[in-house]
């Protein structure tokens, strides 16, 4: 009678499966850690680069004489934000330099741009409008604190 042999797994190749699914794990998880922590500091870049402006709104009424600036600037709202990633430019590496900074401490830099509204009486030497655009550019530095580079309102 003959027999038929079937043919046992051998451990090592079970080990090696293993191995495998862990990995894949491993890196399923740290790209999902990664891809979160890219979102966090977008989030933070475009909060920092929103503060700026609103902060340049103030100056600009307070400059301009208003008595109603902090107000105006609390109420200011923004729309069509978007915030993108961009590359290190000249203005943003002079203000690298300013703050003890160079383009080696830079993760990452975010473009943010959009319009703010600001309500109430405008005085014209405040250069501001009901409805303004605006850019800035905010860089993660690899100590993952935020730095606002530049910023433009027209």
């Amino acid at each position: 009678m003959s027999r038929v042999r079937v043919p046992r797994r051998s451990p090592l190749w079970i080990v090696g499966a293993v191995v495998v699914v862990v990995v894949i794990a491993l890196l399923v998880l740290h790209g999902r850690s990664t891809l979160d922590d890219r979102e966090q500091r977008k989030t933070e870049s475009t909060a920092k680069c929103l503060d700026v402006i609103r902060a340049d709104v103030r100056d600009r009424l307070a400059e301009a004489g208003s008595g109603t600036a902090a107000s105006q600037s609390a109420a200011a709202g923004f729309s069509d934000v978007t915030t993108r990633t961009t590359s290190v430019g000249p203005d943003d590496e002079s203000a690298l330099r300013d703050a003890g900074h160079d383009r080696s401490s830079v993760a990452t830099e975010w473009a943010v741009r959009g319009s703010v509204s600001v309500p109430g009486d405008l005085p014209s030497a405040a250069r501001l409008g009901p409805t303004n655009t605006f850019a800035c550019n905010a860089v993660v530095l690899t100590d993952d604190s935020v730095l606002v580079t530049h910023r433009t309102m027209n």
